[in-house]
């Protein structure tokens, strides 16, 4: 099975061809220095998308235009927009994300070398949204040596996953005792923590003494995936008991009723309704996502470490992507062996067919 990875490989790429080009663009003009080398600005953005929730630009920028209105010469800036859930209080907290960012590039290369400038007008309207501008002087950072530069460029390309598991690593640690906890371990376990993990999906965590439970609602916006998905998760949750992957997070799937967990949660668009009396009138099938319900059980041992924790918030924020990109898979595949019967019962269909019998032309007689 695919598993989705924080770093962004079509991003790196980029910016190593990127940094290839401005160096090419200097020795160019060193070797012939009377002829004016040409504008970074005219080269077309690099747009990047990932699913439907994440959008990175790469603009090259002219360095003499940026030193004059902003005072340092800027040659790059990658535009970030990520969507952390519907827009409401459960999307990306600003000041978590905004410090899992800056200590994050902090750690891999020298403070002038970058800006980070969060669009704030952006971010603040939609609650469910984090966008913000990373300036940076290629140039200086290629200076620094290849495995330095190497690093700075991984650092970039994780971005997204910094940012969406901020919160939620946050917590893991917390639980897992790796920071200070913020509340008390009885206050913890009282309490079931909102979570977004895609555009209109939440997920809910409920904390034990020593288990965590992580419920994640599977909606499939075309009415033909329910059917595949379910079929999947099925056998993505009997896969569990093989004796191999006895040290893995306890999973369950709940078809048509949530757990007992989220049983007295109101859910929302798209799904639910709003009120308490259109729920009571409603269908099972209308209040609930059209692919049931998953539940994850993960224990002290699973965020260990931060690193541990990173990985664990990582892959449980991108699980609806990883649902969704299978049955894409499992749907194409199937149309591919459709289409490949079809061709073969055409061949089978034209070898069938009758010659045509000869037709013989009447020569009337003189």
């Amino acid at each position: 099975m695919l598993q989705l990875q924080p770093e962004n490989e079509v991003l790196l790429n980029t910016l190593q061809e990127v940094a290839a080009e401005m160096k090419a663009r200097e020795e160019a003009h060193q070797e012939d220095g009377h002829k004016k080398p040409s504008s970074a600005a005219n080269e077309p953005s690099v747009c990047i998308r990932e699913f439907d929730d994440a959008a990175i630009t790469v603009q090259q920028l002219d360095p003499k235009k940026e030193k004059q209105s902003q005072g340092t010469a800027w040659d790059l800036v990658v535009t970030v927009e990520v969507c952390g859930g519907r827009p409401s209080s459960t999307g990306i907290p600003f000041d978590v994300a905004n410090k899992a960012v800056s200590e994050a590039l902090e750690s891999v290369a020298p403070a002038h070398t970058f800006r980070l400038q969060v669009n704030e007008e952006e971010t603040r309207t939609d609650e469910g949204k984090y966008a913000f501008d990373l300036f940076l002087q290629l140039r200086e950072l290629a200076k620094l040596g290849e495995a330095s530069f190497g690093k700075f460029c991984g650092t970039v390309c994780c971005l997204r996953a910094l940012l969406q598991t901020a919160s939620l690593k946050a917590w893991l640690e917390e639980w897992g005792g790796l920071v200070q906890p913020s509340a008390t371990e009885e206050q913890q376990t009282k309490k079931i923590r909102v979570f977004p993990y895609c555009k209109r999906e939440s997920m809910y965590v409920k904390t034990q003494a020593d288990s965590l439970t992580v419920v994640l609602p599977i909606h499939m916006p075309d009415s033909n995936d329910p059917t595949i998905a379910v079929t999947f998760l099925q056998e993505f949750a009997e896969a569990r008991r093989h004796s191999s992957l006895g040290s893995a997070p306890a999973i369950a799937y709940y078809r048509s009723t949530p757990p007992l967990e989220v049983q007295d949660i109101q859910f929302s668009s798209p799904y639910a309704p709003v009120s308490d009396s259109k729920r009571r009138q409603s269908t099972p099938a209308a209040r609930y996502p059209n692919a049931g319900f998953v539940s994850l059980v993960l224990f002290r041992r699973h965020v260990s470490d931060r690193r541990r924790a990173f990985q664990a918030a990582w892959r449980i924020l991108t699980f609806q992507a990883f649902v969704s990109y299978h049955v894409k898979a499992s749907k194409a595949a199937m149309h591919t062996s459709m289409r490949k019967r079809v061709a073969h019962l055409l061949q089978v269909l034209n070898r069938a067919k009758p010659e045509a019998e000869p037709t013989r032309k009447r020569v009337p007689a003189p």
